[in-house]
């Protein structure tokens, strides 16, 4: 299944004062991504593309460790209402920053660079192989795209109990959508799970994350109550309610 990019937008906008708080997944995955980056490849940080931006979880953990070496920082995100939120995680360092608003699979790629980030955003992508081809395209010889993005099992309770869900690639079946110009560095997975009080909680968490982007009908009580239910059934236990996380990892270099 593939979001429409308009509700995208309109869910990520509503969540922009909560998602700070909720993303904690986002948050580790950004951490994990960074450390890999820094184990398998090194990195000239140049002229950087960050995609999917969003609040600057991972820009401003990308700065504090290479803003000396940065001269160019673009960033990009599908919605602007989060631009102030990123704007006070690096605050300091806007002489660097030129903002590329909109759809990164319509927007012009810049051209030179050394350095492609991006965390917990190509799984919303439409045709991801194409614009790996663009990104490709923009990178220097020797240039680096890191990034990280969501796996099968990713959220498979909600998938299993509303019968939605995006179409999430399995690690192997990714790393082949890298463009023959690129070689492989390292490609890692890892699974984990939140536990949650209940399957409200667990509705509440996506709501607040702005990943609610599938279907746009509102819940009523009624079928609210059945999914509680199926929750409570098929996965709640001691600890509560469960949800399942699945961050892929791929860093790639450019050939020289």
């Amino acid at each position: 299944m593939k979001a429409g990019k308009e509700l995208i937008r309109q869910r990520f906008r509503r969540a922009a004062a909560t998602y700070d708080a909720e993303a904690a997944i986002q948050r580790t995955t950004a951490e994990y991504l960074l450390g890999i980056l820094e184990q398998v490849a090194r990195i000239k940080p140049r002229y950087t593309l960050e995609i999917g931006s969003c609040t600057g979880i991972l820009t401003s953990r990308f700065l504090a460790r290479y803003h000396g070496a940065v001269h160019r920082l673009y960033l990009n995100d599908l919605v602007d209402e989060m631009q102030p939120l990123l704007l006070r995680k690096i605050a300091d360092h806007l002489h660097l920053v030129t903002f590329l608003p909109g759809d990164i699979e319509e927007i012009e790629i810049p051209g030179g660079l050394t350095c492609i980030l991006s965390s917990s955003t190509f799984h919303w992508l439409h045709d991801p192989g194409e614009l790996l081809q663009r990104l490709a395209a923009g990178l220097a010889p020797g240039g680096i795209l890191a990034f990280s993005l969501y796996g099968p099992d990713n959220m498979r309770e909600i998938r299993e109990i509303c019968g939605i869900g995006l179409r999430y690639r399995c690690l192997e079946e990714t790393t082949r959508l890298l463009p023959h110009s690129m070689t492989l560095l390292a490609a890692r997975e890892y699974r984990r799970t939140l536990w949650f009080r209940d399957g409200t909680a667990v509705l509440r968490h996506l709501r607040r994350t702005g990943v609610n982007a599938l279907r746009p009908e509102p819940w009523n009580r009624k079928r609210l109550a059945r999914f509680n239910a199926a929750y409570r059934e098929h996965f709640s236990g001691p600890r509560g309610a469960a949800l399942t996380y699945h961050p892929l990892f791929i860093v790639a270099v450019k050939a020289p």
